[in-house]
């Protein structure tokens, strides 16, 4: 026998998410029907409406039979008057009993089926018949089950008396009937019918359950086929069993292809199975609504009883028992299943979820959760149950027929243990990654621990997020989930945090000499001194330049003019860097950048952003105080004593003071690079002034002889000019061809 190639998983332990917790709550029955109480005689699986419909057959306090529709907030009726002595419950032995199983089956000569086009989506049953035929030693009708097309049942081809299609209502009600009956042959052969028509013919000995069939015929006449699921295009799941053997009992799940090749899933023949060794298999093999998801239980040789699922041509193991078990429904996910003695000894109802692994006890003896809406548990009736996608299992207990549970099974999930992964090697305040597994956990709370302390961060696509400490060092980090009422801690890293590199950053670029008195220049002058503002600039401590000439490095930085050039520098620290710009610059653009050395190797450690600077012929910036009598900015004016003008210390008429600029341009003679000139040499410009509106003499404009980049200007007061009620006249100082400055100078 050729096989068919499968996984097989088992052991639930390794995808078990966690606990399970189960509710309870009761519907009394019935609701719209006309008798006072209904006993439940089976329970059929939901269907995969999104509705969530749940049909129940029942037996009114009358006798009377009812077929129930239940939405899951009332009952209605979709039948009645189907016997007139009401059904009997599976394996009843009441011989006046109707045998009730899968949809609308009613065994021993009796077939109730529901004819409504649209009943398995949520629609009403039109008509609810049977079809009482001769009686014989074997049963016409051995199961009816269905899928979205339909209702399928299986019995023995009917001869020219028997009834198949539309006929006459025995009610004569006028509606149309459905019907199969058996016929008087012996030779059993049986055929597969939907609504209407004979859809294939099965060898002889099938009986069973047919679920979700497309025409498939099977030529093997050695097996009873007793329960046949389709599993996928061209393939179906069936139990089955050696016929008119007493030696051998052996019983097998099979997977038939649409050629017909058979292979064996598991067998009570331990020889014929590769992949399952079954000593017994259990009443059943169930499909879910959908046919895709099978479930069977079997006993091994370890002598537990074992649930199997089978979907997408892997089976796996979702529970274990040590008493006797038996696949009852699957619906999406959940598997339903009873343990015990079997027969009408069942004393549990177990549900398992075949993805997750999730389990729980829906109902047994001594459940208190039951208890508490008023129910008593002696033992259960799996046929008098049904589970729907979404975990929820309606049944009802032997002897209660009043009323349905509804246990509503929720899964509550163990958060997985966290792990962090390695960590490399930091910068102070940059940001990383921690990277791991379960580091964030669906119905938790994750925190990152930082030395013991939370810190903050932030969930990525790649981990989490967070900034390194500002101080080097090497700090543990571990993560902790919580919730669900769990506790769970990661493994602990350790991560080197290493200085940063800080970078040079240049922020502006300023005359030396600025204050609120005259506009700040956007361009500069060849030779002029000039402050350039900035962040990472140097390394500390500050530091100035000693003597003269000036130097082109200070406190472990460069001026970088043009890319090249190393330019003169007066002072340096980490934000301020005063500068010589070179005297032979040309008119024009040209680049300032700033280097930062590092204080090991003498190599760079940060460049800054080059900034363009614009050369201009001139671009006078004047030296400015702030006086101390009146707080008040003033033009610095040195007189001939050598005291500066200040609203008390005022200038006389005819005498000669100095100014200090810088910015006049270019000299008559050569300018030395980072030096005092120690010469007086004259600018270019021509430079006029005056004062009190009246012309001042410019005695001497140019270099300031003692100090590189400083410019002064000489100029002789008028002895006639204008002074203002305060005692205070004008200064007006005009260089080249730029727009003159004016300034208030106090006069005696």
């Amino acid at each position: 026998m050729r096989k068919v190639p499968f996984v097989i998983f088992f052991g639930i332990a390794a995808t078990l998410l966690g606990g399970t917790s189960v509710t309870y709550k009761t519907t009394a029955l019935p609701v719209t029907l006309p008798t006072t109480s209904v006993s439940i005689t089976s329970i059929v699986r939901l269907t995969s409406s999104p509705s969530g419909v749940v049909w129940i057959t029942g037996r009114g306090a009358d006798k009377v039979g009812y077929l129930l529709k239940y939405d899951g907030k009332n009952f209605t009726q979709a039948g009645g008057n189907i016997f007139a002595d009401g059904f009997g419950r599976e394996m009843s032995d009441d011989a006046t009993s109707r045998l009730i199983d899968g949809q609308f089956l009613a065994q021993d000569q009796q077939l109730l089926l529901g004819s409504s086009i649209d009943w398995l989506i949520g629609g009403t049953v039109k008509t609810a018949r049977s079809i009482q035929t001769t009686p014989t030693a074997n049963p016409a009708i051995a199961g009816v089950c269905s899928d979205l097309n339909g209702l399928y049942f299986v019995g023995e081809l009917p001869d020219k008396t028997a009834l198949l299609g539309s006929g006459p209502d025995p009610s004569s009600d006028g509606n149309s009937y459905m019907s199969a009956v058996r016929s008087p042959n012996s030779s059993r052969t049986v055929g597969v019918y939907k609504f209407g028509g004979l859809i294939g013919v099965i060898a002889p000995g099938v009986s069973g359950l047919f679920c979700s069939l497309t025409p498939v015929f099977m030529t093997d006449s050695k097996y009873d086929i007793l329960h046949v699921a389709k599993e996928a295009a061209g393939t179906f799941i069936a139990e089955r069993s050696l016929q008119n053997t007493t030696a051998n009992t052996t019983t097998e799940i099979v997977r038939f292809s649409a050629s017909g090749t058979v292979s064996v899933l598991a067998s009570t023949d331990i020889s014929s199975s590769a992949t399952m060794k079954a000593v017994e298999l259990s009443t059943g093999l169930v499909s879910d609504p959908t046919g895709t998801t099978f479930a069977f239980a079997y006993r091994g040789i370890d002598s537990k009883y074992h649930v199997v699922a089978i979907r997408d041509g892997a089976m796996k193991e979702v529970a274990s028992s040590s008493t006797l078990a038996m696949a009852r429904a699957i619906n999406g996910d959940w598997i339903l299943y009873a343990t015990g003695i079997g027969q009408n000894q069942w004393t549990t109802l177990n549900a398992a979820n075949f993805a997750s692994g999730a389990q729980a006890t829906v109902a047994s003896p001594g459940n208190a959760d039951i208890s508490k809406v008023g129910l008593t548990v002696a033992s259960v009736d799996p046929e008098q149950a049904g589970i729907d996608a979404g975990g929820n299992v309606y049944f009802t207990l032997p002897g209660v027929v009043d009323r349905i549970v509804t246990a509503t099974i929720t899964v509550t999930p163990d958060l997985l243990t966290p792990s962090l992964d390695p960590v490399s090697s930091v910068l102070s305040g940059s940001t990383f990654v921690l990277t791991g597994k379960n580091l964030t956990q669906a119905g938790a709370t994750t925190t990152v621990l930082l030395q013991g302390n939370p810190v903050a961060f932030a969930t990525t696509t790649q981990g989490l997020s967070l900034t390194a400490p500002a101080a080097a060092g090497t700090y543990n980090i571990q993560v902790k989930v919580v919730g669900l009422g769990q506790n769970m801690a990661s493994n602990t890293v350790a991560v080197t945090v290493t200085a940063a590199i800080k970078p040079a950053v240049i922020s502006a670029i300023t005359p030396v000499f600025t204050g609120t008195l005259q506009p700040i220049p956007t361009s500069f002058t060849a030779g002029e001194a000039v402050t350039v503002w900035g962040t990472g600039l140097s390394q500390n401590p500050l530091s100035q330049a000693p003597s003269l000439p000036l130097p082109t490095e200070l406190a472990r930085c460069n001026v970088v003019i043009d890319k090249t050039r190393l330019g003169r520098m007066y002072f340096a620290s980490e934000g301020q860097v005063n500068a010589f710009l070179p005297p032979d610059l040309a008119i024009g653009p040209h680049t300032l950048s700033i280097t930062r050395l590092d204080t090991a190797f003498d190599k760079p450690e940060a460049t800054s952003q080059a900034i363009t600077l614009t050369i201009v012929a001139t671009q006078p910036v004047y030296v400015t105080f702030t006086a101390p009598e009146d707080r008040q900015e003033y033009i610095a004016v040195q007189r001939p004593d050598y005291s500066f003008m200040t609203p008390g210390n005022g200038v006389a008429a005819g005498e000669v003071v100095i100014l200090y600029a810088t910015g006049l341009g270019a000299k008559t003679g050569t300018v030395p690079d980072g030096d005092a000139p120690k010469a007086a040499l004259s600018a270019q410009a021509q430079v006029a002034a005056t004062f009190g509106n009246v012309p001042a003499q410019v005695l001497y404009a140019g270099t300031q002889p003692d100090f590189p980049g400083l410019d002064q200007i000489n100029i002789q007061l008028p002895t006639d000019q204008t002074v203002d009620a305060n005692g205070f006249s004008v200064l007006s100082i005009q260089v080249g061809d730029t727009t003159p400055r004016q300034f208030r100078v106090k006069v005696r």
